[in-house]
């Protein structure tokens, strides 16, 4: 072909080898520049900005936060830290190091207080006690308020430890406004023992009773007489152990003012201080032994049984004007009055004995019960006087003799239901049927075919007492006894023997009988 006769078609392949150069040029520079970026560090060079200025330098990165160097193992801190160790051997290696320690650890085991772990307070309180530092005794007060028990006791026993020096500030804290803090100034104090005797019973107002019978409990050891007073008024106190504990204090002080208050407490809702007030009344002795007299005739029989027990504790001082109420004619008045003489015991026989030969047989029964009720030391003298020539004596010692729950007397009573008066034979078939001793029961059966009716029917009741099957078929011919008062104690005999009861017919029980009596 004839070039010029095409004429645009050479320029345009020059212009093609020329783009082919550029390209290969610019991938070769491409090429290089990668290959200098792996070896050689960036250089940036500063951009102008449009108006021609070189814009501020990027901000240098934050330079590293430098770490905070641990404490040394046996460093004291370091040795604090391993109190609250997950192992107790660990524990007890760094407490006895900061033991050994001593004074320049306090400061750190003081902080250590405050740690949220409980472990760490309770070893570290543990610690300070050993050391008996003065700088701690603030600090384990206040320690009395930590959520955990086991701390709690922990600060009481380290201020023991610290001993005398605590407490002055012990006394301190008694004023504090947390009852925890209170409660335990006080029972470090009472085992320092040097208690503060004002602020304790200033105590006594306050109104958590744990704190007042922590702060009375501490006065007690003080034996000041200054307690005397707050004790009276803690006699009405709302908490029964403050009530308890005021009534045995006064008793063992002796304190005549205490009476009346006392006897109150005789008719508190709860049993354990109304024995308290007995107690204490029977320690008070013979000034409590009138007003406590008067009130034998009560009929509140409870109430009546804890007068006669007080003046049972109160013993020998009592018998004299006892002796004059047993004999009133207010019936709840002898009965208590036999109660206390029964509970006095011994000191109360001879001159009992003396009311047997009266020759009012009221008074000799009423004195029998009151000699029965004093037990082994009357069995002796009223066996004497079983064999009295005077029947009424015999009578009063055998209806006596019921009473003392003696087995020493099962014999001479069995003999005395041969007495030649009949009213002596009742008397020993009641107090036979008292002591419940089987050996009686032969006996007794043979005495149902005695022929007064009262003795059959004292037979019959001493019989149901014992409960012994032997007795149910003589007891079944009771039933058509001609006395029909015979028929009933027979009836409730039958009734305590068998657990039945189908009246006075005697077939029901025969036919009842019949069939069980091999079960019985």
């Amino acid at each position: 072909m004839d070039l010029q006769k095409v004429p645009g078609k050479k320029k345009n392949n020059s212009a093609v080898i020329v783009i082919i150069i550029i390209i290969i040029i610019i991938a070769i520079v491409l090429a290089v520049a990668r290959a200098r970026k792996s070896v050689e560090p960036t250089i940036r060079f500063p951009s102008i900005n449009k108006s021609g200025q070189t814009p501020p330098a990027e901000p240098a990165p934050a330079p590293e936060r430098p770490r905070i160097p641990e404490e040394p193992k046996d460093s004291i801190g370091g040795l604090v830290q391993k109190l609250k160790h997950r192992s107790l051997a660990v524990q007890l290696v760094a407490a006895e190091k900061l033991e050994k320690i001593g004074e320049p650890a306090v400061p750190y085991l003081i902080k250590a207080l405050k740690d949220k772990n409980a472990v760490m307070r309770k070893n570290a309180a543990e610690i300070l006690g050993t050391i008996k530092d003065v700088r701690a005794i603030a600090p384990l007060i206040a320690l009395g308020n930590d959520q955990k028990l086991e701390v709690r006791m922990q600060a009481i026993n380290s201020l023991v430890e610290i001993g005398p020096a605590a407490a002055e500030p012990l006394a301190g804290a008694l004023k504090d406004k947390n009852e925890n803090i209170r409660v335990a100034a006080v029972q470090a104090l009472k085992r320092i023992g040097e208690p503060t005797v004002e602020p304790l019973i200033a105590l006594l107002k306050d109104k958590d009773p744990a704190v007042r019978l922590e702060a009375f409990q501490l006065l007690v050891l003080t034996k000041d007489s200054r307690i005397v007073e707050p004790a009276l008024f803690l006699l009405k106190d709302e908490d029964i152990r403050l009530r308890q504990n005021s009534a045995y204090f006064l008793g063992e002080a002796r304190e005549r003012r205490a009476v009346s208050p006392l006897i109150v407490l005789l008719k508190d809702s709860n049993r354990s201080v109304q024995t308290a007030g007995i107690e204490a009344l029977g320690k008070i002795g013979e000034p409590a032994v009138q007003p406590l007299v008067e009130l034998l005739k009560s009929t509140d029989y409870p109430f009546r049984i804890n007068v006669a027990s007080a003046l049972g504790k109160i013993g020998e001082p009592a018998v004299k004007p006892l002796l004059v109420t047993l004999m009133d004619k207010d019936v709840y008045l002898q009965r208590g009055s036999a109660e206390a003489l029964g509970k006095i015991g011994e000191p109360a026989v001879a001159p009992l004995l003396v009311f047997l030969r009266k020759e009012d047989p009221d008074v000799r029964m009423i004195a029998a019960a009151a000699l029965g009720k004093t037990g082994a030391p009357a069995v002796e003298p009223l066996l004497i006087l079983l064999k009295d020539s005077d029947s009424g004596t015999r009578y009063s010692a055998a209806a006596g003799l019921g009473g003392t729950n003696d087995a020493r007397a099962v014999q001479p009573l069995i003999s005395a239901l041969a007495d030649g008066n009949v009213n002596v034979q009742w008397a020993a078939a009641w107090s036979l049927g008292e002591l419940k001793d089987i050996c009686a029961v032969n006996p007794l059966i043979v005495k149902l075919n005695n022929s007064e009716p009262y003795v059959r029917a004292s037979v019959a009741e001493a019989l149901g007492k014992l409960k012994d099957k032997n007795a149910v078929e003589p007891l079944l011919a009771l039933l058509n006894d001609q006395n029909s008062v015979v028929q009933l104690y027979a009836v409730h005999a039958l009734i305590r023997i068998t657990g039945q009861n189908f009246g006075k017919e005697q077939s029901p029980w025969r036919d009842w009988w019949n069939k069980n009596n091999a079960g019985l």
